[in-house]
Protein backbone atom coordinates (compact mmCIF):
# COMPACT_ATOMS: atom_id res chain seq x y z
CA UNK A 1 0.00 0.00 0.00
CA UNK A 2 1.20 3.73 -0.87
CA UNK A 3 1.54 5.47 1.92
CA UNK A 4 -0.66 9.10 1.91
CA UNK A 5 1.74 11.53 1.38
CA UNK A 6 1.27 15.35 3.94
CA UNK A 7 1.80 18.74 2.49
CA UNK A 8 4.86 18.21 5.05
CA UNK A 9 6.80 16.08 2.69
CA UNK A 10 6.40 18.60 -0.37
CA UNK A 11 7.28 22.42 -0.90
CA UNK A 12 6.04 23.24 -4.49
CA UNK A 13 3.14 21.92 -6.69
CA UNK A 14 4.22 22.78 -10.81
CA UNK A 15 1.62 22.88 -13.11
CA UNK A 16 3.49 22.52 -16.43
CA UNK A 17 2.73 21.65 -20.27
CA UNK A 18 3.05 17.84 -20.21
CA UNK A 19 5.75 16.45 -23.33
CA UNK A 20 6.16 13.08 -25.00
CA UNK A 21 8.99 12.41 -22.44
CA UNK A 22 6.26 12.41 -19.92
CA UNK A 23 4.13 9.73 -21.21
CA UNK A 24 5.11 6.87 -19.62
CA UNK A 25 4.72 8.70 -16.20
CA UNK A 26 1.19 9.98 -17.39
CA UNK A 27 0.36 6.71 -18.16
CA UNK A 28 1.35 5.09 -14.97
CA UNK A 29 -0.64 8.24 -12.94
CA UNK A 30 -3.93 7.22 -14.53
CA UNK A 31 -3.30 3.41 -14.38
CA UNK A 32 -2.99 4.30 -10.30
CA UNK A 33 -6.47 5.82 -10.23
CA UNK A 34 -8.04 3.60 -12.76
CA UNK A 35 -7.17 0.71 -10.37
CA UNK A 36 -5.26 -0.48 -13.22
CA UNK A 37 -2.07 -2.66 -12.63
CA UNK A 38 0.42 0.28 -12.06
CA UNK A 39 3.40 -1.37 -13.65
CA UNK A 40 1.52 -2.48 -16.53
CA UNK A 41 4.04 -1.17 -19.74
CA UNK A 42 2.62 1.50 -21.64
CA UNK A 43 3.60 -0.36 -25.01
CA UNK A 44 1.66 -3.57 -23.30
CA UNK A 45 -1.09 -2.34 -22.30
CA UNK A 46 -2.36 -0.38 -25.43
CA UNK A 47 -3.52 -2.30 -28.62
CA UNK A 48 -2.17 -1.88 -32.21
CA UNK A 49 -5.25 0.97 -32.40
CA UNK A 50 -4.72 2.59 -29.25
CA UNK A 51 -8.23 2.16 -27.58
CA UNK A 52 -8.30 -1.75 -26.60
CA UNK A 53 -7.46 -2.43 -22.89
CA UNK A 54 -5.69 -5.22 -21.60
CA UNK A 55 -6.92 -5.28 -18.46
CA UNK A 56 -9.92 -4.09 -16.26
CA UNK A 57 -10.01 -1.11 -13.99
CA UNK A 58 -11.28 -1.74 -10.24
CA UNK A 59 -15.17 -1.21 -9.71
CA UNK A 60 -14.84 1.27 -6.97
CA UNK A 61 -12.78 3.57 -9.46
CA UNK A 62 -14.77 2.84 -12.62
CA UNK A 63 -18.01 3.79 -10.50
CA UNK A 64 -16.31 7.46 -9.87
CA UNK A 65 -15.19 8.64 -12.75
CA UNK A 66 -16.23 6.22 -15.57
CA UNK A 67 -12.79 5.58 -16.73
CA UNK A 68 -11.02 2.03 -18.34
CA UNK A 69 -7.46 3.01 -18.99
CA UNK A 70 -7.11 2.26 -22.57
CA UNK A 71 -10.44 2.72 -23.98
CA UNK A 72 -10.77 6.15 -22.21
CA UNK A 73 -8.40 7.80 -21.45
CA UNK A 74 -6.49 6.21 -23.98
CA UNK A 75 -2.60 6.26 -25.45
CA UNK A 76 -3.88 8.32 -28.24
CA UNK A 77 -5.94 10.80 -26.33
CA UNK A 78 -2.36 12.17 -24.35
CA UNK A 79 -0.66 12.25 -27.51
CA UNK A 80 -2.68 14.31 -29.56
CA UNK A 81 -3.41 16.99 -26.46
CA UNK A 82 0.63 16.96 -25.61
CA UNK A 83 1.49 17.49 -29.43
CA UNK A 84 -1.14 20.80 -29.48
CA UNK A 85 0.48 21.81 -25.65
CA UNK A 86 -3.23 20.78 -24.40
CA UNK A 87 -2.48 18.22 -21.73
CA UNK A 88 -0.54 19.83 -18.30
CA UNK A 89 0.92 17.74 -15.67
CA UNK A 90 1.67 18.55 -11.90
CA UNK A 91 4.91 17.65 -10.14
CA UNK A 92 5.43 17.82 -6.92
CA UNK A 93 8.69 18.76 -5.26
CA UNK A 94 9.45 16.20 -2.80
CA UNK A 95 12.64 14.92 -0.60
CA UNK A 96 12.69 11.82 -2.67
CA UNK A 97 12.72 13.72 -5.98
CA UNK A 98 9.84 15.39 -8.52
CA UNK A 99 6.30 13.25 -8.75
CA UNK A 100 4.15 13.48 -11.31
CA UNK A 101 1.20 13.91 -8.93
CA UNK A 102 -1.57 14.78 -11.21
CA UNK A 103 -2.91 15.65 -14.67
CA UNK A 104 -5.22 17.48 -17.14
CA UNK A 105 -5.98 18.13 -20.66
CA UNK A 106 -7.25 21.70 -21.40
CA UNK A 107 -9.08 22.05 -24.59
CA UNK A 108 -9.15 25.47 -26.45
CA UNK A 109 -12.16 24.69 -28.05
CA UNK A 110 -15.70 23.61 -26.47
CA UNK A 111 -16.44 19.82 -26.36
CA UNK A 112 -19.27 18.91 -29.49
CA UNK A 113 -20.43 16.29 -27.32
CA UNK A 114 -22.24 18.22 -24.95
CA UNK A 115 -23.59 21.27 -27.14
CA UNK A 116 -27.10 19.78 -26.79
CA UNK A 117 -26.44 21.23 -23.44
CA UNK A 118 -27.96 23.98 -21.85
CA UNK A 119 -25.42 26.06 -21.07
CA UNK A 120 -26.13 29.08 -18.93
CA UNK A 121 -23.80 31.44 -21.63
CA UNK A 122 -24.45 31.24 -25.27
CA UNK A 123 -20.65 31.24 -26.94
CA UNK A 124 -19.06 30.06 -29.61
CA UNK A 125 -17.33 26.69 -29.62
CA UNK A 126 -14.15 29.00 -29.90
CA UNK A 127 -14.80 30.91 -26.71
CA UNK A 128 -14.91 28.35 -24.28
CA UNK A 129 -12.31 25.90 -22.98
CA UNK A 130 -13.47 22.53 -21.70
CA UNK A 131 -11.23 20.45 -18.99
CA UNK A 132 -11.00 16.45 -19.16
CA UNK A 133 -9.28 13.74 -17.28
CA UNK A 134 -8.27 15.56 -14.61
CA UNK A 135 -6.84 13.35 -11.78
CA UNK A 136 -4.99 13.21 -8.97
CA UNK A 137 -2.32 10.29 -7.86
CA UNK A 138 -4.14 8.79 -4.47
CA UNK A 139 -2.13 9.32 -2.09
CA UNK A 140 -1.48 13.25 -2.95
CA UNK A 141 -5.29 13.70 -2.78
CA UNK A 142 -6.76 16.44 -0.49
CA UNK A 143 -3.48 18.28 -0.39
CA UNK A 144 -3.96 21.03 -2.88
CA UNK A 145 -2.91 19.30 -6.27
CA UNK A 146 -6.25 19.44 -7.82
CA UNK A 147 -6.80 23.28 -6.85
CA UNK A 148 -3.49 24.05 -8.00
CA UNK A 149 -4.32 22.43 -11.25
CA UNK A 150 -7.61 24.34 -10.98
CA UNK A 151 -6.32 27.71 -10.90
CA UNK A 152 -3.84 27.24 -13.76
CA UNK A 153 -6.63 26.06 -15.84
CA UNK A 154 -8.24 29.29 -15.19
CA UNK A 155 -5.36 31.40 -15.89
CA UNK A 156 -4.44 29.70 -19.18
CA UNK A 157 -8.04 29.98 -20.36
CA UNK A 158 -7.78 33.48 -19.31
CA UNK A 159 -4.66 34.06 -21.63
CA UNK A 160 -6.59 31.99 -24.80
CA UNK A 161 -9.33 35.22 -24.54
CA UNK A 162 -11.92 32.23 -23.19
CA UNK A 163 -15.47 33.67 -22.04
CA UNK A 164 -16.27 30.11 -19.61
CA UNK A 165 -14.73 26.75 -18.99
CA UNK A 166 -16.73 23.74 -19.49
CA UNK A 167 -16.52 20.51 -17.72
CA UNK A 168 -18.27 17.22 -17.43
CA UNK A 169 -18.60 15.12 -14.46
CA UNK A 170 -19.82 11.48 -13.83
CA UNK A 171 -23.09 11.79 -11.47
CA UNK A 172 -22.00 10.69 -8.29
CA UNK A 173 -18.46 11.94 -8.03
CA UNK A 174 -18.80 13.57 -5.25
CA UNK A 175 -15.04 14.32 -4.80
CA UNK A 176 -15.06 16.38 -8.28
CA UNK A 177 -18.21 17.89 -7.96
CA UNK A 178 -17.24 19.95 -4.35
CA UNK A 179 -13.34 20.94 -6.05
CA UNK A 180 -14.91 22.22 -9.28
CA UNK A 181 -17.63 24.18 -7.17
CA UNK A 182 -14.77 25.13 -4.78
CA UNK A 183 -13.30 27.35 -7.83
CA UNK A 184 -16.50 28.88 -8.88
CA UNK A 185 -18.15 26.59 -11.19
CA UNK A 186 -21.75 26.26 -10.88
CA UNK A 187 -23.36 22.98 -12.37
CA UNK A 188 -25.69 24.03 -14.74
CA UNK A 189 -27.10 20.98 -16.40
CA UNK A 190 -27.42 17.14 -16.93
CA UNK A 191 -26.64 14.59 -19.78
CA UNK A 192 -26.48 10.96 -20.73
CA UNK A 193 -24.03 10.20 -22.97
CA UNK A 194 -22.80 6.49 -24.04
CA UNK A 195 -19.43 6.09 -23.69
CA UNK A 196 -17.35 2.72 -24.34
CA UNK A 197 -15.79 2.27 -21.27
CA UNK A 198 -19.00 2.88 -18.89
CA UNK A 199 -22.43 2.61 -21.32
CA UNK A 200 -24.78 5.22 -20.80
CA UNK A 201 -23.84 7.49 -18.30
CA UNK A 202 -25.49 10.40 -16.48
CA UNK A 203 -22.70 13.33 -16.64
CA UNK A 204 -23.40 16.66 -14.63
CA UNK A 205 -22.48 19.68 -16.75
CA UNK A 206 -20.07 22.58 -15.13
CA UNK A 207 -19.16 26.04 -16.27
CA UNK A 208 -17.80 29.16 -15.40
CA UNK A 209 -17.65 32.29 -16.79
CA UNK A 210 -14.46 34.17 -17.37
Amino acid sequence: MVQKASKNTFKRIHVIPAQKKDLPAIWQLYARVCGADCELPLTAAISTNGNTPTHAASNEVANAAGWILGIYPNKTDFEKRIAVEEFFIAQVDTPSGIVLAGAFGLDSMDDSDYAQASWKQQLHEDEVASIHMLAVLPEFRGLGVGDAMMRAAHCMSCDWGKKAIRLAVVKGNVAACTLYERHGFECVDTLSVYYESSGETPLLLFEKAL
